[in-house]
């Protein structure tokens, strides 16, 4: 099952049993933090868009690792530049009649940060260069980010052709 339609403090202790995936686009309470990193480490799937003025760590918190730094990026809006089209989230816009994801612009992102890279995985980069949507495992589960939202006021994502098949 996925949870769908409840906030973070919504969410109980049996609906993190039952599901397989979470889609989180708000602010985790910190007392669900400990049961969702004990949920990811099981083999589960968190897909998460960032918000703006997310500092980093709650990804620090749940990945068990410090020093990943989220700031705003500066600037005009930003395009999706390189994608890693063989992982599984992008293998469906493989060919090339459906990879072109240039008319889809993100107004705000997030510039993500680590030492080292600290076991992120870059699945596609912002045309400045910096993680758009990367993974981290966690245990035996993962964490998948956007560093931006699918709103219309931090992107056209949600609006795109692109964004059910995503």
């Amino acid at each position: 099952p996925v949870i769908v339609g409840k906030t973070p403090r919504e969410m109980v202790a049996r609906d993190l049993e039952a599901a397989e995936l979470i889609v989180l686009a708000s602010r985790l309470p910190e007392p669900m933090v400990a049961p969702l990193r004990s949920w990811l480490e099981k083999g589960r799937t968190l897909l998460w868009s960032i918000e703006p003025g997310d500092d980093g760590s709650l990804l620090a918190k749940l990945a068990g690792g410090g020093g990943i730094a989220c700031t705003e990026a500066a600037g005009g809006y930003a395009i999706l530049g390189e994608m890693h089209f063989e992982h599984p989230l992008l293998k469906p816009f493989a060919e090339s009649g459906v990879r072109d994801f240039s008319r889809i612009r993100f107004w705000k992102h997030r510039v993500v940060s680590a030492p080292g890279n600290a076991g992120l995985h870059t699945v596609a980069l912002f045309d400045d260069r910096n993680p758009a949507i990367f993974e981290k495992s966690v245990g035996a589960g993962r964490i998948v980010a956007l560093a931006s939202g699918w709103t219309s006021s931090e992107s056209q994502l949600a609006v795109s052709s692109k964004f059910v098949p995503l």
